[in-house]
């Protein structure tokens, strides 16, 4: 089972279906009906946390940009609402990914990857519906643990028995 990681517990993961943009992978790409061990920040010793397990329901491409300038035109304010016959990333779709705007997305993916990735392929937009919450279980670390379970609500925290897992 491959691993999707997240680098914040955004608020959008304590929904049953929530959205997020990865670029393609090189060995091979996310599937629709492919379950995948969602964890928090894979790469660090520290704080690496297993979350749950989350079924990839959509998977949509999608550019990522934030005005025509960002392709090589002149600009013209705003960004185009399809390039290249891919649908650009909306507003709204920025909104419900937990950023306050396309413009503060397209900074934070820029960082994280640069502007050449950027502009050189389309993201992937997936839509993940949860099959499992995992709460006080060992693949989390405590500090982990209580973030995760404020993230989920008090009532899911407090229903959930001892060690295992909340299935949807």
């Amino acid at each position: 089972m491959r691993e999707l990681s997240f680098s914040q517990l955004w608020p959008k993961l304590a929904k049953p279906r929530c959205t997020t943009f990865r670029f393609a992978r090189k060995d091979k790409d996310w599937q629709v009906g492919e379950t995948v061990k969602v964890l928090y920040k894979a790469r660090s010793h520290k704080d690496r946390s297993v979350l749950g397990l989350a079924v990839i329901v959509a998977k949509e491409p999608r550019w990522l940009l934030y005005e025509v300038r960002d392709i090589g035109q002149p600009s013209m304010g705003g960004a185009p609402s399809e390039w290249k016959g891919i649908t650009v990333t909306t507003e709204k779709e920025a909104q419900a990914d937990g950023f306050t705007c396309r413009k503060d997305m397209y900074e934070w993916v820029e960082a994280a990857w640069g502007k050449q990735r950027l502009a050189g392929e389309p993201m992937n937009k997936l839509t993940l519906a949860w099959t499992q919450y995992w709460l006080r279980v060992p693949e989390q670390k405590p500090h982990i643990q209580q973030d995760w379970a404020m993230l989920l609500t008090w009532d899911r925290y407090m229903n959930k028995p001892a060690l295992g897992s909340m299935r949807l």
